[in-house]
Formats: C-alpha cells, sequence, structure tokens
C-alpha cells in the first residue's frame, strides 16, 4: 500500500476516534451506569424520594428531585462514589446502607426554635438501611469546593448506630468516659474534637489530608485525643481489616493536585508585597475569584 495513503487513512481513523471518545453520553445514560456501579459495587441502591414518602413524610418535608436537576444529580452521585471508592474492597457491602435516597431537600418538620431548617447535604436512617441525600437545585461553591466528603460523617453515624450498648468500646457512653485534655485546646481541631460525642466528627477528619495531618499533630501535643484516635482505629479494624495502619497512611498523602509549592519566606513581613508583584501569583487569584466569586487563600502550603 502507498505510504501516504496508508498514513492518510491512520490519521482518518485516528481522527474518527477522537470524535467518538468525544461526544458526550447523555445524562440519563450517565445517571443508569451510575446505579448500576453502586449496586454492583456497594449493593447500593439509588432511589428518589417522594413527597408523600411515608418513611421520610413524618419528619420531613421532601421536595424530590426535579426532572430538570438531572445533571446536578449525576454530579453530586458522582462525588459520593469518589468517596465510596476510598473504603476497602467490601466494606460498604457488609456494613453500609442498602439505599441512597434523593431528593432536592429534607426539611425538618419540627426544627429547633428560632431556627431556620436547612437540607443536610447527607443524614442516616439506619433502621431503613437508608442515607438520605440532598441534591440542590442549584450548587453552591463551597458545595462544589467540599464536594462529597460529608457523607464520611455520616457513615460514621449509619455505623455507630449499630454500637450502642454501654458495654461497647466504640459507645457514646464508652467515649464519655475517655480521658478529657489536661487544658482546652485553641486549635481548630482541638475545638471540634472537645465535645461531649466527637466520634463522627473524628472519622470525618481522616478523610480530608490537610485536616488528617493536622489531626496527626494535635495527637502529638495531645494524648487525649491519641486515645481517642485509636479507639476508633481499633474499632474500624475490627469491622474490616482493610482498616490497617498503611490504609490511614494513605489517606494522610495530599494528592498532587492539591499541593502548593510556596516560594515566598512567610516569616518575611515583606512577604505580602512580593505576593503582591508575582505577576504568577496574581493570575492564580483571579481564577479562584472569578471560579468562587472572591479570593481564597490557599488551604496549606506544601
Amino acid at each position: 500500500m502507498n505510504r501516504s495513503f496508508r498514513n492518510a487513512l491512520m490519521f482518518c481513523g485516528f481522527g474518527l476516534g477522537v470524535l467518538l471518545a468525544a461526544e458526550p453520553i447523555p445524562a440519563g445514560q450517565q445517571l443508569a451506569d451510575l446505579k448500576g456501579r453502586f449496586k454492583a459495587q456497594y449493593d447500593i441502591e439509588i432511589q428518589s424520594a417522594q413527597a408523600d414518602d411515608k418513611a421520610l413524610s413524618a419528619s420531613y418535608n421532601v421536595t424530590p428531585v426535579g426532572d430538570a436537576n438531572l445533571a446536578g444529580t449525576v454530579k453530586v452521585l458522582g462525588w459520593v462514589e469518589e468517596e465510596l471508592k476510598r473504603y476497602p474492597a467490601g466494606f460498604l457491602k457488609h456494613h453500609g446502607p442498602r439505599q441512597l435516597v434523593l431528593a432536592e431537600s429534607f426539611l425538618s418538620k419540627r426544627p429547633a426554635s428560632g431556627i431556620t431548617p436547612t437540607s443536610s447535604s447527607s443524614f442516616e436512617f439506619r433502621a431503613t438501611e437508608v442515607i438520605a441525600v440532598t441534591i440542590p437545585g442549584k450548587l453552591t461553591a463551597v458545595q462544589e469546593f467540599f464536594k462529597a466528603r460529608h457523607i464520611h460523617q455520616t457513615l460514621a453515624n449509619y455505623l455507630l448506630q449499630a454500637h450502642m450498648a454501654p458495654a461497647d468500646s466504640i459507645s457514646f457512653e464508652a467515649w464519655k468516659k475517655l480521658p478529657k485534655p489536661a487544658t482546652a485546646s485553641v486549635t481548630s481541631i482541638g475545638k471540634r474534637l472537645a465535645g461531649a460525642d466527637s466520634r463522627a466528627t473524628l472519622f470525618g477528619l481522616f478523610w480530608d489530608p490537610f485536616e488528617h495531618l493536622d489531626l496527626i499533630a494535635e495527637a502529638k501535643a495531645d494524648p487525649s485525643i491519641a486515645k481517642k484516635i485509636a479507639v476508633m482505629k481499633d474499632f474500624l479494624a475490627a469491622q474490616d481489616k482493610g482498616f490497617d495502619q498503611a490504609f490511614f497512611d494513605q489517606l494522610a498523602v495530599i494528592p498532587e493536585s492539591e499541593r502548593i509549592v510556596c516560594t515566598n519566606d512567610l516569616t518575611d513581613l515583606t512577604s505580602v508585597d512580593q505576593i503582591k508583584k508575582d505577576s504568577e501569583i496574581q493570575a492564580d487569584l483571579r481564577r479562584i475569584e472569578q471560579k468562587w466569586g472572591h479570593r481564597r487563600c490557599p488551604r496549606r502550603c506544601a
């Protein structure tokens, strides 16, 4: 075959492949694929809540997800899927919920006095093996940034409801008896763990690498935090051997995409002027401002 003709065929074939690969998958198909993966990998069914759902309507005013929000449903479920992938294989099949129930909002019918009810990102119904997930009509920048990290605390609450006997080492009664800090913490992590029931909060801290590293540092300075971490890790390892130290070490690794190299001396008071004069930093700040609507400092210099 003539070489130039063969090359032309190869080029056309390559171009056709790119065009085919670039063709977007309809949102309806994406949702069907997500439902299939959730069922196959976690034995979790995806259901849409209805306004007259008996299990929910007793406590909540439910606004179903509208057909127009199919793209939002796919995005939120995609975020949840990415978080669930981080768990040991098989763990959620044995210990997770059997359904994720979706709605645009779940508003409590009995909110605390003076409090305007809001729809939690997710919350659990252990009795019916359900976790409810809010699919907002319009996703905000904050929701986009934190994505589905909320699912971890919800899963923790779901797990803990099966371990309420006082004799259980992870029960609330046992947790209250753990050593208290010698002095009140002034750090963000310490304050968040100061409450009487900080179990779900502690579990949630494991999944953000920045907060996980802060948690490790806090444990080195406060033996009471170290004890809580040990109790939580022992509990999780008893549920699934995949929760070993290597697993937790991996959770503390900051992904390359979230690492920021800071070349400015942050102990030097002239750094502010250096940052103002640095065209690349200013360009980054402008991009952040355009995307989020305000200027936001990086989470961590590494």
